[in-house]
Order: C-alpha cells, then sequence, then structure tokens
C-alpha cells in the first residue's frame, strides 16, 4: 500500500458530523419523545450556534469535592453557563439572575420534569479570579432524563432579565476539546490557497517527527496491551505509522482567526483543530505537548506555536477573541441578552457592565415575535408544544462585522492568556 499524502483531506477532512463548532442549538428537537406544552415565561425562542466548552474547562478552579461529584454525576446533571460569567457577574447579576432561571425553569410545562435545583459552582481558589475567571459553572441537578435531553437540546436560555443568558452544556467525560495549536509567524494567511497549503506543510512535519512516530508506536502498544482493544489493535497492526498519522490527522483543518495585539494592531492567527486521538486524559495532553514544540515552514513562511490561548470571556469559546463573538453581534434583534454596543463596553471597561432590562414591544419592533415565546399550558403528553424559531449561524468561520480592539489581558479576563 502507498504512503498515504498529507494534502489528501485537506480541503475536505472527515469526522464532519462530529465537529463540534459548527452546531446548532434545538438541532435535535423533532427526535425527542417529550416536549414542553407550554411556558410561563418569556424567553428567546430562536436556534443560536450551540457553545462547546471542554469539561476540563468547565472544572477549571473549581473546588475538588465539586469536581469529584461532578464526575460522579456526569450523565445526569447538567453545566449552566452565564453569558459573561466569572466574578464580575456574580457581584452584579448573580442572584436575580439564577431566580429568573429556577423561575423560568419551574414555570415550564413538562411531564416528569423531576425537581429543579441549582447550585452555584465553588471556586478552589480566588487567586487567578479576575472580573471573568472560572469556575463559571451554575450546576443543574434532579431533573428527569427527558427534561435533561430537552434542555441540552435546546442549548440557550436568554430571558429579560439583565444578566440572565444561559448557555446549557453536558459535563460528559468526552467533550474533550478539538483546538490543538495557534500559530503565528509569517505563514498565517487569510487566502484559502495559503491556508491548504499550511495545513500540508503542518501534516508533513508533523509525521515526520521522530517525537510524534514515538509517541503514535506507544499509542499502538497500549492498545495491544490493552484488555477490551483487541479489534482496534489488529487493525492498528496492519498499517504504518505512517498511514495511523494519516488517518489520526484526516480531521485536521485550519482557521484563520482574527485577533489584535495589545496596541490594537492587527496579530491574526491560524488555529489547528482536529478530533482527539484518544478519550484519555494522559495520551491527548502528550499529544498536543509534542505538537505545540514543533515550528513548521511553508516555503520561506513561518508558522510558529504561540503560547496565547484564543478566549472568549462572553461564550468561553476558544474558538474566536471576546470581540469576535457571534452572540452578540449576530443576533442582535433575535436575544435577551446584552446588546453588541453593552458588549462592546463591557470589553472596554468592566466596572462598566450596566444591562437594561429588554423590552419586547419597543426593542424589538422591527422583528418578529414569534421569535420569543411565552404560551400558557395546552395540556400534557408525549411529543405536544413543539416550536421553531428562525435560522441560526454555524461557528466553523465567525464573521468580524463590529470589529475593534479589545486589549484588556489576563488581569481582566482570567484564566487564559488572551488574545484579543
Amino acid at each position: 500500500m502507498p504512503e498515504p499524502d498529507p494534502a489528501t483531506y485537506v480541503r475536505e477532512p472527515t469526522h464532519i458530523d462530529e465537529y463540534p463548532y459548527s452546531q446548532l442549538t434545538r438541532s435535535g428537537e423533532d427526535a425527542l419523545e417529550v416536549r414542553p406544552s407550554g411556558f410561563s415565561t418569556l424567553f428567546s425562542n430562536h436556534t443560536f450556534s450551540r457553545s462547546y466548552t471542554p469539561t476540563s474547562l468547565l472544572l477549571k478552579n473549581m473546588t475538588a469535592a465539586h469536581r469529584e461529584r461532578i464526575e460522579e454525576l456526569s450523565d445526569s446533571i447538567i453545566a449552566v453557563i452565564p453569558f459573561l460569567a466569572g466574578p464580575r457577574w456574580e457581584a452584579k447579576y448573580q442572584d436575580k439572575a439564577i431566580r429568573a432561571l429556577e423561575l423560568f425553569l419551574r414555570g415550564i410545562d413538562f411531564p416528569d420534569k423531576g425537581h429543579v435545583n441549582l447550585s452555584m459552582s465553588i471556586p478552589a481558589s480566588d487567586k487567578d479570579r479576575r472580573d471573568f475567571g472560572g469556575p463559571w459553572v451554575i450546576i443543574l441537578e434532579d431533573v428527569s432524563a427527558a427534561f435533561r435531553m430537552w434542555l441540552l437540546d435546546l442549548g440557550l436560555i436568554s430571558l429579560t432579565e439583565p444578566g440572565a443568558t444561559f448557555l446549557i452544556e453536558s459535563f460528559s467525560k468526552e467533550k474533550m476539546s478539538w483546538v490543538i495549536c495557534n500559530y503565528t509567524g509569517s505563514g498565517v494567511s487569510e487566502n484559502p490557497d495559503d491556508i491548504a497549503r499550511a495545513l500540508t506543510e503542518i501534516k508533513r512535519t508533523i509525521w515526520k517527527r521522530e517525537a510524534i512516530r514515538k509517541l503514535i508506536a506507544n499509542y499502538v502498544d497500549t492498545r495491544r496491551n490493552s484488555k477490551g482493544s483487541e479489534v482496534e489493535a489488529a487493525a492498528l497492526a496492519q498499517k504504518s505509522i505512517t498511514q495511523i498519522l494519516d488517518d489520526l490527522t484526516s480531521s485536521w483543518r485550519l482557521i484563520f482567526i482574527k485577533c489584535n495585539n495589545k496596541e490594537g494592531d492587527p496579530n491574526p492567527r491560524l488555529q489547528l483543530q482536529g478530533k482527539p486521538i484518544s478519550n484519555q486524559a494522559h495520551e491527548q495532553r502528550e499529544w498536543l505537548k509534542t505538537i505545540r514544540a514543533i515550528v513548521v515552514y511553508a516555503g520561506f513562511k513561518q508558522l510558529k506555536p504561540d503560547s496565547k490561548v484564543i478566549g472568549c470571556v462572553g461564550c468561553k469559546a476558544e474558538t474566536h477573541p471576546s470581540w469576535a463573538c457571534p452572540y452578540p453581534i449576530d443576533n442582535t434583534d433575535r436575544w435577551l441578552g446584552p446588546t453588541a454596543d453593552e458588549y462592546e463596553k463591557v470589553l472596554k471597561n468592566p466596572s462598566d457592565w450596566k444591562q437594561e432590562r429588554r423590552r419586547i414591544n419597543n426593542d424589538f419592533s422591527q422583528s418578529d415575535n414569534r421569535e420569543f415565546t411565552i404560551l400558557h399550558g395546552r395540556g400534557r403528553g408525549r411529543g405536544r408544544g413543539g416550536f421553531r424559531g428562525g435560522g441560526g449561524r454555524g461557528r466553523g468561520g465567525p464573521e468580524y462585522p463590529r470589529g475593534y480592539s479589545a486589549t484588556r489581558g489576563r488581569g481582566h479576563f482570567g484564566g487564559y492568556d488572551y488574545v484579543g
């Protein structure tokens, strides 16, 4: 069998259906057996980009007692992440926003809902908690399996109470980051052909690197010697190291991301993304560590791994800077969280955060009010009360209609070395 070509999957990566950064909320609604019959609280009834926060990041800086309990109950509880979560949100909006969320959840007409039990996560230490530092999570427990499935599919709850916009995610142990490495240097380009060429050279360079090949040899040995991995080990035994690497990197894609430096000047990145090679944290960690030590050359152009993490203080994504967050920018007429202008002011000066209560008749006079739902009970039963809003925008390639320099560093946004 001929050795694989690193350019094969560059323009058409594999595992498209699993790619987490272009999913939409409410995408599985039609398949749910049980749905609400009505609501007692108005909320934004719309399809949004689905947030994706790796579970390791959700647990960051959380007290050990909470982490251990979450790991034990991960398949039955829900992570509720306030938009712009962190100490600044807690000081200004937490009590009223959580109360609004509780009233919303209790007011949903849903058969066999279970109990609504909300708990704010407790930090292990306040040492690194700046305005938007973790932990961010409200833990929802004691709800029924059907209600949990519906909430996870809903994905986002946006209420009229200031500060009461929430991202809904699981604590799944399988939910790992697809971000592999961020690159700076002369090889960073927005041109699709340049990006394809750069990704080809990234693969070619990594496939040849001895440290990577040794890591993959250990990867194969681990499966050969592990009980229950006989089928996978047999399949791997039929392939060369390069062929295995071709499989493991076939999902890779390289994304151009607009970023600014501290002075507000353009300083873009190329972000390498791909499916994790293992659900074992130590294997994935070693894989990433090895890749992030490799400088790549595409011709005379350099791609240098960047130690800074791209992070959004709004939705906690690792795939765009704060000023490019799609929620307040793309959905200003369809959600009830901070407007784009309010969000911009928060980024410039977190202490000036002031979100006005949304007034549907005035704020949304030009929009279709079907995007906002308040339905009173119409009886209970399976499959009743299905609803649809407008279309949403995926997150495969963020757009930047309101770009400006967000120059806050770690001191303001905590937890990451943010690239704004």
